[in-house]
């Protein structure tokens, strides 16, 4: 089902929901989304096309990148989704917002099959840390990550760095010092 929701009209972000809800479940989650696109930078919703609010509580809690986030809407708690959908953002800026192009030639880093070129934003950021898409430098600490989940690879260190800025923001700009 393919529904407009007023809070997203005007980004042009197409909601669809998949399985089953009540009108409830559905006012709710999206009340949570919606407060929570306030709380990131505007521009960083430009490349968000399709959400899909996902009532099935056995998918998977989120999954973004490019222009599509995916987000279970059932069995967790509001600040747990609200984080959870804050991540795959994370992944939507990084993966769709922030991107280099084909001319400048090919980076060691994949996102699967898919280069990241050599004048991606992000590069200088995966390089901190990593050595390629999934192998850590043999200089990174753990304590250099904002959490476990960060170090299992670039975009999960991106997207975990990039939640912890929006919801932790004085305390990432400290530590990060």
């Amino acid at each position: 089902v393919s529904k407009s929701f007023e809070p997203f009209e005007n980004n042009g972000t197409e909601i669809h929901i998949s399985g089953y809800a009540s009108e409830f479940e559905i006012a709710a989650c999206i009340q949570t989304i919606s407060s929570t696109f306030a709380m990131v930078p505007q521009e960083h919703l430009l490349a968000l096309t399709t959400l899909i609010l996902e009532f099935n509580p056995t998918a998977n809690r989120g999954l973004g990148g490019q222009s599509l986030i995916r987000i279970r809407c059932t069995g967790m708690p509001k600040n747990e989704l609200r984080s959870v959908f804050i991540h795959e953002i994370g992944h939507v800026v990084d993966t769709g917002l922030l991107d280099g192009h084909s001319k400048a030639g090919k980076s060691h880093f994949l996102d699967g099959l898919r280069p990241v070129f050599m004048d991606d934003p992000s590069l200088g950021f995966y390089e901190m840390s990593f050595s390629d898409s999934d192998s850590l430098r043999d200089n990174a600490k753990p304590q250099n990550f904002v959490s476990g989940y960060a170090q299992s690879d670039v975009f999960e260190d991106f997207a975990e760095s990039y939640t912890y800025y929006i919801v932790h923001g004085a305390e990432f700009r400290f530590l990060s010092e």
